[in-house]
């Protein structure tokens, strides 16, 4: 049986983060929807690999092999890949 009491920390940390990532998100992928823009669609992935994927990853990599250091490996992974999703939306010229 998992214990939950240590996640409790974690879980009060990365809440935020998950609420605020997927309102970002949110709004992102519905101003590529109504515009069309990919740059927009590179925005709210990023967002997505920032906040979303990290969180839910730590979690599940922490359940599955009680290794925090592994999960905050993978974290970082994925925030690498949101923060070059934002880089490409930001610096890349869009037709």
């Amino acid at each position: 049986m998992i214990e939950l009491a240590p996640l409790m920390p974690m879980l009060m940390v990365w809440a935020p983060v998950l609420a605020l990532g997927a309102l970002v998100a949110f709004y992102t992928f519905r101003a590529w929807r109504k515009e069309h823009s990919r740059a927009m669609l590179a925005l709210g992935s990023g967002f997505l690999l920032l906040s979303i994927v990290p969180g839910t990853l730590w979690f599940g990599l922490y359940l599955s092999t009680d290794d925090a250091f592994m999960a905050e490996l993978g974290c970082a992974a994925m925030m690498s890949a949101g923060f070059v999703a934002i880089v490409y939306a930001l610096r890349t010229r869009f037709a």
